[in-house]
This record gives C-alpha cells, sequence and structure tokens, in this order.
C-alpha cells in the first residue's frame, strides 16, 4: 500500500510518490468489494443471486455518490472520487480472509 492523500492542506505535501501542492491534489477512497458472486465451496459450486444483488448495490452506491451532479448524495464525500475492487468470496470463509489479508 502506498501513502494517501487523507487531507488536502494549503502549501505542499509529500508522500512516497512525490510532493504536490494543494491544488494538486485528488483525494480518491478505494473500497474492496468481498462479495459472493459465483459460490466455490466443495459441497456448492454454483452462481449465488444474492451475491450479485450485493455487488449490484454497492456498484449503484458507489456510482450515485461519484456523480456530484445528479441531486442525489451530492453532500457525501464532496471532494472524493470512490473507486473499488471486486473480489468474489465464493461465500467461504477461508477464501475471504486470505483476500482481505492480501
Amino acid at each position: 500500500g502506498g501513502a494517501e492523500c487523507v487531507a488536502c492542506p494549503s502549501g505542499t505535501y509529500t508522500s512516497e510518490y512525490g510532493s504536490a501542492s494543494a491544488s494538486d491534489c485528488v483525494k480518491v477512497l478505494k473500497v474492496c468489494l468481498l462479495v459472493p458472486s459465483y459460490r466455490t465451496t466443495a459441497s456448492s459450486r454454483a452462481y449465488d443471486p444474492g451475491g450479485h444483488n450485493r455487488l449490484a448495490g454497492a456498484l449503484s452506491a458507489i456510482k450515485e455518490i461519484n456523480d456530484k451532479s445528479d441531486g442525489f448524495w451530492d453532500d457525501v464525500l464532496p471532494d472524493t472520487t470512490v473507486v473499488y475492487e471486486w473480489y468474489n468470496s465464493g461465500r467461504d470463509a477461508a477464501t475471504s480472509m486470505q483476500m482481505a489479508i492480501e
């Protein structure tokens, strides 16, 4: 992991990526979506519609938060862009734990 720009201070700030002025600061919130879309346990290998519904809900919320001009949730994280990485947990605790650690 790298250094994050937690706040945009006046003047300049320095991270492992170099220095920048406050006007160059772009805040990004990176989230991990760890939801099942396909079960990967030995007893059940199948499409997981509940997992897809949760993923769709999360993606819809991210889209609404990132759209600052649609009148919905425009004041939530106003100067921040939400980005995500999605992983299939397979509805398996061991898989989920390993992915969370990585």
